[in-house]
């Protein structure tokens, strides 16, 4: 649901991405992650479509990753749009996101997804 309702259009993942990009340069700036060749690349949220495991764990460890920036983007979509579904599902999924149970799932599931994943291999 984030993914589909965050990558709904062009804008959303341009603003996404532009987010994230400053979030990292505050980081690095900060010195909380460290740069090299092949760190650091552009990262953007998985497909909807995608339903392999391997998917699963890629979609699970980007939005972990861009968890600032996409709260950043669902912040802004409850505040730019007029429909009142999208202005409800974007409120929802900031509450989700904010709960303990979601962080926890999604902790237990990079742990256990990263596990099955190198199996799969």
């Amino acid at each position: 649901m984030i993914v589909n309702v965050v990558g709904a259009s062009c804008k959303r993942k341009d603003d996404l991405l532009q987010k994230h990009y400053e979030d990292l340069v505050a980081r690095i700036e900060r010195g909380e992650v460290s740069t090299g060749k092949g760190k650091n690349q552009e990262k953007s949220l998985a497909r909807p479509g995608d339903t392999h495991w391997g998917s699963l764990y890629k979609t699970i460890i980007r939005v972990v990753d861009m968890w600032d920036a996409v709260i950043e983007v669902l912040e802004a979509i409850f505040d730019d749009v007029v429909d009142l579904k999208s202005k409800s599902t974007s409120s929802s999924l900031i509450e989700k996101m904010a709960s303990y149970d979601f962080v926890f799932i999604a902790h237990f599931m990079l742990q256990l997804l990263g596990k099955t994943n190198v199996l799969s291999k």
